[in-house]
C-alpha cells in the first residue's frame, strides 16, 4: 500500500491519472511478463486451488518484507511506527483489491490442465518492475520540479521497495510456490485491465489515498501536506461520476 501510495504520486504528476492510474499499470505490468519469459521454457496453468494456495504464501511472506525494511523511512519521519498505522489501516483496502482481481482476472484452471504456456521468471519481474519505477523517478526529476519537494520521501519509499524486492526474492530461493508446483497462473491483458479498473472502482481507491496522504503528513511527512488536495479532488470527482 506505502509504494503503491507513493508510485500513484508519481503517475499523476507525470499525468498518467487524468486518464487512469490503473491503465497505465496495466501497461507497464504487460510490458514486465513480454519481457520474462524464459525462451524455449512452457509451464502448465495452475488450478484455481493452486494458484490461492501460492497467493497465501506469498502475500504474507510480502508482509513480512515490509515489516522487516519499514524501519527504513526512520530516515525521514521520527514516528515510522505511526507512519505504519496510516497504511496498515488500509490492508483490509489492499486486500480486498487483490482478491477482487484474482477471482475475476480467469488466470486458473478449475480443473488440471495440462496445456501448456510461455513459462516467466518471476524474480526478473520484480528486477523489472523495480527498474521501471526508477527510470520514472528519473524522467520525472529531468523534465519537473514539481516532486522536488518529497524527492527525499520518493527516494525513501524505493530504498524500502527494493528492500522488500530482496527480501521476498530471498524467501522464494531457491524456488517460489509456483515453481514447486509447476505451473504458473495465465495473464491476458484484456482481462487484466478490465478486471484491474472494475476493482478499482469498487473500492473507491482514490478516496482511501486522501485519507493515507493526511494521516502521513501528521506521522511526520509534512512535505506530503501540497499534495492532498490533489487526493481529494480526485476523490471528488470520481463520487461525482460514481452517480451520473
Amino acid at each position: 500500500m506505502a509504494i503503491l501510495f507513493i508510485l500513484s504520486i508519481i503517475l499523476y504528476s507525470c499525468k498518467f491519472i487524468s486518464s487512469d492510474v490503473f491503465d497505465q499499470l496495466t501497461k507497464e505490468g504487460k510490458s514486465l511478463f513480454d519481457s520474462s519469459i524464459i525462451k524455449g521454457e512452457m509451464t502448465r496453468i495452475c488450478t484455481c486451488q493452486e494458484q490461492r494456495e501460492c497467493y497465501i504464501i506469498m502475500k504474507k511472506q510480502a508482509r513480512e518484507c515490509i515489516d522487516e525494511c519499514w524501519d527504513g523511512f526512520g530516515k525521514i519521519t521520527k514516528r515510522p511506527d505511526d507512519l505504519k498505522k496510516c497504511f496498515s489501516s488500509k490492508d483490509s483496502m489492499l486486500d480486498g483489491l487483490l482478491d477482487c482481481f484474482e477471482h475475476n482476472v480467469k488466470s486458473c484452471s478449475l480443473t488440471f490442465n495440462s496445456t501448456l504456456q510461455p513459462k516467466h521468471n518471476i524474480t526478473e519481474i520484480f528486477r523489472l518492475g523495480v527498474l521501471k519505477v526508477e527510470k520514472s523517478k528519473t524522467e520525472l526529476s529531468n523534465t519537473v520540479n514539481l516532486m522536488a519537494p518529497i524527492q527525499h520521501i520518493i527516494d525513501t519509499a524505493g530504498e524500502v521497495a527494493i528492500c522488500a524486492k530482496n527480501c521476498f526474492i530471498r524467501k522464494n530461493t531457491p524456488k517460489y510456490c509456483f515453481d514447486v508446483k509447476g505451473c504458473q497462473p495465465k495473464i491476458d491483458e484484456h482481462n487484466a485491465k478490465r478486471t484491474l479498473r472494475r476493482c478499482s472502482r469498487a473500492i473507491n481507491w482514490k478516496e482511501e489515498a486522501g485519507e493515507t496522504c493526511e494521516c502521513s503528513v501528521k506521522a511526520g511527512l509534512e512535505d506530503l501536506e501540497q499534495y492532498c488536495p490533489m487526493f481529494r479532488l480526485m476523490a471528488s470527482k470520481a463520487l461525482k461520476r460514481s452517480k451520473n
